[in-house]
């Protein structure tokens, strides 16, 4: 698979508003034929399941599933901001999905955290810089 390939299937799934492996549901339960049943609870409640989960396609069934929020992509100031902040370029495709995209937000579990800051406020540059101070940490050992 070439990278434009990938980056064609992203945005479409991105376009679609399918790109992310959770989504909210209105509560409810599964009945015995595997209908939706919605519970009473206060408006606004959602419960976040699995996509693809029976919860998620029978709540899909029922109409009862939020929309995920469109996603913007980067701009070239804030993707060379983090490049700059890493101390490296980031991979092209990468790149590309970010400035073409989005900004973070798609793919497995919470998404890919954005060149800049995201919608859930974390961004790629701190993440690399965490989970750098945890593997340096581990690589250490017990004090």
């Amino acid at each position: 698979m070439r990278e434009d390939d990938v980056l064609r299937g992203i945005a479409a799934r991105v376009a679609a508003r399918d790109y992310s492996d959770d989504v909210l549901i209105r509560p409810g339960d599964l009945d015995a034929n595997g209908n939706w049943l919605l519970s009473p609870v206060p408006e606004g409640t959602r419960w976040l399941v699995v996509r693809g989960s029976q919860e998620h396609l029978a709540a899909l069934a029922a109409d009862v599933v939020d929309p995920l929020p469109p996603l913007e992509p980067a701009s070239v100031p804030a993707v060379d901001d983090a490049e700059r902040v890493l101390g490296h370029p980031l991979p092209p495709l990468l790149r590309r999905i970010y400035l073409e995209v989005a900004n973070g937000g798609f793919g497995p579990v919470l998404g890919v955290a954005g060149g800049c800051t995201d919608d859930l406020g974390r961004t790629t540059a701190a993440s690399n810089s965490r989970t750098s101070n945890r593997i340096g940490r581990e690589r250490r050992g017990p004090g």
